[in-house]
């Protein structure tokens, strides 16, 4: 640095004392005065030391996605997240060794950059890009994202979820990621890994760094670890990345949490989703942990634990954070039981109540009966009496059939008989106004699957029921299901069951839209919504989109398969017995469409 031509006098900023200025002979000043020169200069030189080195850039390289020769539809990615593994709402992950890379963003004076947007692409594990210019697309993996995007906390923290990059001829494996602030790209560079640095002279990108000392800036060095997501085995990779530019702030309030994230007991296989909601003038970021530990790649703001563990159990909690601060939520206490043994609870009732849009449309309940011998159940379409609940639009006159396995009509009605009221009555249903047109029948349905198909003379709500009249350990209903028209707001489809008994009753409970498609059913629901309450209406599971781990549970079930990545949902719980719940059937942002709601009893 320069210094100016004369400097100023020193003793009054040194603060001696009258007798020790008096004392000071003009050779004694000018020493000060030197000492003064030298410590201005080693000062000078620390803050120089203290001033943390650039990340280096680098080409862009011909890949990037949305660069002008790309010729690719790149839609999708324009609001990638930061989880490449998965395309969307797919449940199939993307081949190759999982890499959750992390870092933070700070300037040269190492104060953190919030709010800036860093983007990451790469070669899939077949060392293949999602570009037009590569010759070897033909070749990619379509489950994985190949881009994606995130952005800086208040703590200048960044993280992906993605794969350790494939080889490709010409190339050790890396990483591209640009920088921007406010839009604009401050930096664009690669992460090399420290176990290619053998290699690093004979890469076009890697060697000119090795050249001007910087390649270390941009190295990665692994170590194994679990991801918390699923409890994969993951490569861990860190780094800091060094910009120009000033620690940013924001003249926007913290964040404020709405809705907390509910605590959950569950049992050993379930799933469990933690939410929480968030009100912010400035983009969020979210960092959910289990008793005070971060969990790797938990940045949304839900937490799924498909399939979950005893190891599972703890202290959940979630910063969400904004330029402007952060906030931490609720602690929700997820209590992990190991399976139960076979309990003595079983399920005694279905109703499904659902709007039939016409004279032609119909609903459609299914049964499977475990017996040696059969079971007589209680079947009622009622449509009438509905109106005297309040319900509107109820079918003035609903008709009944029953058919077993082959398709063969065991019972039918029109208008139930009088001498059914008093199995109305032992069963727990309520009663029907003698002489109404609603229908009732009882029989006996052989082991296997049944179905009860009701239809009216008009458009209008209609509620299913099923009873089982003789609730027996040798003999109970497994499965039961019904196919509806869902409509939007009081139309949606409404499934009821009860359990009986003691224990708790583990159960599968789905709604199903596209798959019904592939099975030859027309206007599906294209992506229903699934609830399940409590007799208070208490919302005690909720999903929209099925997880993947949950195909080996359709499979133990005997449920048919859903497509990975459809937008069927389904839930896997365990309720105390005995107990009523209620299961609503949605489609999202209103949409209407055909829809199958099911229960399977669960080992």
């Amino acid at each position: 640095m320069s210094l100016p031509a004369s400097l100023p006098p020193i003793a009054p900023r040194l603060a001696l004392s009258p007798a020790l200025r008096l004392s000071l002979s003009p050779s004694s000043a000018l020493r000060l005065r030197l000492i003064a020169l030298l410590l201005l200069a080693a000062l000078t030189t620390l803050v120089a030391r203290a001033q943390l080195a650039l990340t280096p850039s680098t080409t862009e390289g011909p890949y990037y996605p949305f660069n002008s020769s790309q010729r690719l539809d790149t839609t999708a990615l324009v609001n990638a997240d930061n989880d490449l593994t998965q395309v969307g709402t797919s449940t199939t992950r993307a081949s190759g060794t999982r890499l959750i890379l992390s870092g933070t963003l700070v300037n040269t004076a190492g104060a953190a950059i919030a709010g800036a947007k860093i983007e990451l692409w790469e070669a899939d594990n077949n060392g293949v890009y999602y570009h037009s210019a590569d010759s070897t697309y033909a070749r990619r993996d379509a489950n994985f994202q190949s881009y994606g995007t995130t952005t800086t906390d208040t703590a200048g923290a960044w993280s992906f979820r993605t794969i350790k990059p494939g080889l490709y001829t010409g190339r050790i494996r890396h990483f591209h990621f640009m920088v921007r602030l406010n839009g604009t790209a401050v930096l664009t560079s690669q992460f090399m890994f420290e176990e290619d640095r053998a290699t690093f002279s004979g890469d076009n990108v890697a060697q000119p760094l090795v050249a001007a000392g910087t390649i270390d800036r941009t190295v990665l060095v692994t170590t194994t670890g679990t991801d918390a997501l699923d409890g994969a085995t993951a490569l861990f990779a860190s780094k800091q990345i060094v910009i120009n530019a000033a620690a940013t702030g924001s003249t926007a309030a913290a964040p404020v949490i709405t809705a907390q994230p509910a605590a959950a007991a569950v049992t050993v296989g379930d799933t469990v989703t933690l939410a929480v909601a968030a009100t912010s003038t400035a983009v969020l970021a979210y960092q959910w942990r289990r008793d005070g530990t971060a969990l790797a790649g938990a940045t949304a703001a839900t937490l799924t634990l498909p399939a979950i563990s005893a190891a599972q159990a703890g202290s959940y909690t979630v910063v969400v954070s904004n330029s402007a601060g952060s906030i931490t939520s609720n602690a929700a206490l997820v209590t992990v039981s190991a399976a139960s043994p076979a309990s003595a609870s079983s399920i005694v009732n279905l109703s499904v109540r659902s709007y039939l849009p016409s004279a032609n449309s119909s609903l459609t309940a299914g049964f499977v009966i475990q017996s040696a011998s059969g079971k007589r159940i209680l079947v009622r379409a009622v449509g009438p009496t509905l109106g005297t609940f309040g319900v509107a639009n109820a079918l003035t006159d609903p008709r009944v059939e029953v058919y077993d396995a082959s398709a063969a009509k065991l019972a039918e009605n029109d208008s139930w008989d009088s001498s059914l009221a008093t199995t109305f009555a032992s069963l727990g249903a309520f009663a029907l106004p003698a002489g109404s047109k609603d229908a009732a029948l009882t029989v006996t349905l052989p082991a296997g699957a049944g179905t009860a198909v009701v239809r009216g003379t008009e458009a209008g709500v209609v509620l299913v029921e099923a009873y089982d009249t003789a609730s027996l350990a040798a003999s109970k209903l497994v499965n039961l299901s019904a196919r509806a028209s869902v409509g939007a707001a009081d139309s949606v489809l409404i499934a009821g069951f009860s359990l009986n008994g003691t224990g708790s009753k583990r159960l599968l409970i789905r709604a199903v839209g596209p798959r019904l498609a592939d099975l030859g059913v027309g206007g599906v629901l294209a992506n229903p919504k699934l609830e399940l309450f409590s007799a208070t209406g208490t919302v005690l599971a909720a999903n929209d989109d099925w997880p993947a781990a949950l195909a080996a549970t359709f499979t133990t079930a005997g449920a048919f398969s859903l497509t990975n990545g459809s937008k069927d949902a389904a839930v896997v719980v365990t309720l105390p017995a005995p107990g009523s719940y209620t299961v609503a059937v949605s489609g999202v942002d209103g949409a209407t469409g055909e829809a199958l709601v099911e229960l399977y009893d669960l080992p």
